[in-house]
């Protein structure tokens, strides 16, 4: 008999499972995003960076802007009538009109609601005593 790739293979009904609704409201956090895209000249790339300070978040939109706006493309491209530009508090956008696929920039500062799980907070917590426990070490 031939071998299947894998997609070929579906599961029966029996075989899914779902999974329960969880028994408790998790306490929320705060879980923030900068997040870029962008394209110049055939080359393009994107980012996600997590953090879980709004501060630390917005120094990284911020700075991540402001290099690309001092060594990056947007200055050559200001100069071009097709130039578009767009921002909010907290995104930044301009491209080419005609041409966003090869020359765009975007950057924006997401923010969600983390539901954390008893699980990650004994983990969290864990991290954090070890980082003071170390601290407590070096300084005795």
């Amino acid at each position: 008999m031939e071998e299947l790739g894998l997609d070929f293979v579906i599961m029966s009904p029996e075989m899914l499972i779902p999974l329960p609704t969880p028994k408790q409201d998790y306490p929320q956090a705060t879980l923030y995003i900068v997040a870029s895209h962008w394209a110049s000249d055939g080359e393009y790339g994107s980012y996600e960076i997590p953090f879980t300070s709004l501060i630390d978040a917005q120094r990284q939109f911020h700075d991540d802007l402001r290099e690309e706006q001092d060594s990056g493309s947007i200055d050559s491209w200001r100069q071009k009538s097709q130039f578009v530009e767009e921002e909010t508090q907290n995104s930044y956008e301009c491209y080419l009109d005609g041409e966003y696929c090869e020359n765009h920039f975007s950057i924006e500062l997401k923010s969600f609601s983390l539901p954390m799980a008893p699980c990650f907070m004994e983990n969290v917590a864990g991290l954090w005593q070890g980082k003071n426990a170390r601290g407590l070490q070096r300084a005795g």
